[in-house]
């Protein structure tokens, strides 16, 4: 109404004084010469533009009617004409659903992998079993929420009818290089198995992981820098134990150097130490290892329940070298037993060295930051057709178990084994291991010198 207001105010005021010119006192009408031909078309010519402008002035007015308006609600502007409305969240399926906010600050995606195994023995001084099995199926969720909030949930639906709780941690991210997880996760001793299961190189652990710990409900603080990355955490035990007296507990310290880190070369060594003891319903410690499958149960050699202890401490080194398609990597461990009751300490140990070759040239994917081992892509996926047969790699394995010391003579077990490794693609993947034992005369089984074929196949998400 303002508006109008303004256009019509001048518009009268004009008319108002063109009707004075128009339409002049009676008096002044004989002296102006009134029949004059030439005024009155001046006159008529005024009052047509007059009507011209007045009909210009409706237009307008109209069109100002029937505009269309835009809606602004709360202070947010209504989206442009042509422009889509920015989707809240994002959703993608490779491979299985992936859940992202529009800023990225908040995602959840599904994570889990499922592994069958086959495996045929050649019994040697004892009966080892063939059979197949469901290595692993895990379903679990993991993602991150305000970008400095972490999160992983992962159950084990498997492992040979034993199901359990994995991973159950969250992490904060918000200081600069500093992270702090709380919660059941992996401890941070070792090389190979701070690696996910899916990715290992080999179908099982290698030998060291008889002496060091797995996972377990705790603490971590991880600083990680260009070259250095280091790791320390305060532990109890593991969730799905089950416990009638005081848990035990252990501190872990591990520190990693990289010299050097492209996306197909690498170089880093670390230290890792561990200081544990043990519950105080047992007071004891046991060690063991067995062939190098999942369907073997029995131990090949073992020490039995040392009773007595105070406290362990592992001490231990690792390197991973990686040069194009070729890789080497070592493990080497030391766990020394420390016992009450006059008993004298006990020391036993545990090294592999193993090295893999991509026939198809693809490298080993290692993440310092993460500290393990990734998913391989191969170079040109499996496609028949087109003679693309996705990646293959070769790799062999050393590793030696010795249990013997003091009073404890638990035996050695030496293991060789060779695996053959296709991926398909990126998500798939199919093992074959191929691996002969040798125990000793101390071992449970002993002087064994038997072999077993082990096959898998793999699909992780």
């Amino acid at each position: 109404m303002s508006e109008l207001r303004k256009i019509v105010s001048p518009l009268c005021t004009v008319l108002l004084s063109t009707s004075f010119m128009v339409f002049p006192a009676p008096s002044a009408v004989s002296a102006q010469e009134m029949n004059s031909q030439q005024t009155r078309q001046q006159l008529e010519d005024r009052v047509q533009r007059l009507e011209q402008e007045l009909q210009a002035i409706k237009n307008m007015l109209m069109a100002k009617k029937t505009a269309p308006v835009k809606m602004v609600v709360k202070g947010k502007k209504a989206p442009e004409k042509g422009k889509k409305a920015k989707k809240k969240v994002r959703v993608a399926l490779k491979p299985t659903p992936k859940f992202k906010s529009a800023d990225g600050s908040f995602v959840a995606k599904f994570v889990g992998f499922g592994q069958m195994d086959s495996v045929f023995q050649n019994n040697d001084t004892v009966a080892h079993p063939n059979g197949t099995t469901v290595r692993r199926a895990r379903l679990g969720l993991a993602g991150k929420a305000f970008n400095v909030w972490g999160y992983k949930f992962l159950y084990e639906f498997a492992n040979n009818n034993k199901p359990s709780l994995q991973d159950m941690f969250i992490t904060y991210k918000g200081f600069k290089n500093v992270a702090i997880t709380l919660g059941q996760a992996k401890e941070p001793v070792g090389l190979e198995w701070q690696s996910p299961s899916k990715y290992w190189t080999f179908m099982e652990l290698p030998v060291t992981t008889s002496l060091t710990p797995r996972r377990s409900i705790g603490t971590i603080m991880t600083a990680t820098f260009d070259k250095l990355r280091f790791t320390t955490g305060l532990f109890g035990e593991n969730a799905n134990k089950t416990r009638t007296a005081n848990e035990g507990y252990s501190i872990d310290i591990h520190m990693a150097f990289t010299p050097f880190h492209t996306k197909t070369t690498h170089l880093h060594g670390a230290v890792h130490y561990s200081y544990r003891v043990p519950d105080d319903q047992t007071n004891t410690l046991k060690y063991g290892g067995k062939h190098e499958t999942s369907v073997t149960p029995t131990a090949s050699i073992t020490t039995g329940n040392i009773g007595s202890v105070d406290h362990n401490i592992l001490l231990g080194g690792e390197m991973l070298w990686v040069n194009g398609p070729f890789s080497v990597q070592a493990e080497y461990t030391q766990s020394t037993v420390s016992r009450d009751a006059g008993f004298v300490d006990e020391k036993f140990q545990s090294y592999y060295v193993q090295g893999s070759w991509f026939l198809t040239g693809e490298s080993k994917n290692f993440n310092p930051k993460k500290y393990g081992h990734g998913r391989i892509a191969p170079h040109a996926p499996f496609k028949p057709g087109k003679s693309d047969w996705g990646a293959l790699e070769l790799a062999f394995r050393y590793g030696l178990l010795d249990l013997h010391d003091n009073v404890i003579t638990g035996g050695s077990l030496r293991r060789f084994t060779g695996a053959l490794n296709w991926h398909p693609n990126t998500y798939t993947r199919f093992s074959m291991n191929y691996t002969v034992i040798d125990t000793d005369s101390n071992a449970v089984r002993p002087n064994d010198n038997s072999k077993s074929l082990a096959l898998r196949a793999q699909i992780d998400f």
